[in-house]
């Protein structure tokens, strides 16, 4: 979960959450603010990829909650100011890779540049599912 507030909508894909590298072997998942305001998430299980939501999450200048929950399966739940945003059904599971968890960037700077021009704060990684109650009261006490 975290607080996001983007100085402006990117003129291209960037990346802003990244686990894993670009190398063969070891390559996982990241997600990405898309010039519409989607969030893009991309993942690799044998080949690349990506899912967007449906509907923008960001806007310019506007501050934005977002919790992101994976099943470890296939669903991943996005929430935006406590209230699940989109659920998502992912083609392929994400591989744990055992590579470390990059905010703001990515162990490799060659795609996408992954940087976002933004303020983020609050932010936490939890090693279980939240339910929804749990996010909601998250965002109710930030």
């Amino acid at each position: 979960v975290f607080l996001m507030q983007p100085s402006s909508l990117p003129g291209a894909e960037s990346g802003f959450l990244h686990k894993g590298d670009f190398s063969v072997g070891v390559q996982g998942h990241y997600y990405s603010l898309m010039p519409d305001g989607t969030l893009k998430c991309t993942w690799f299980n044998g080949s690349w990829s990506s899912v967007n939501t449906t509907g923008a999450m960001f806007s310019a200048g506007v501050k934005a909650w977002v919790g992101i929950k994976y099943d470890g399966s296939t669903t991943l739940t996005i929430y935006r100011n406590g209230v699940v945003f989109n659920t998502i059904t992912l083609g392929s599971a994400f591989v744990d890779n055992g590579q470390e968890f990059i905010i703001n960037g990515s162990k490799s700077g060659s795609i996408y540049g992954l940087s976002v021009d933004n303020k983020m704060d609050e932010f936490a990684w939890f090693n279980s599912q939240l339910s929804d109650a749990q996010m909601l009261a998250l965002y109710e006490e930030s």
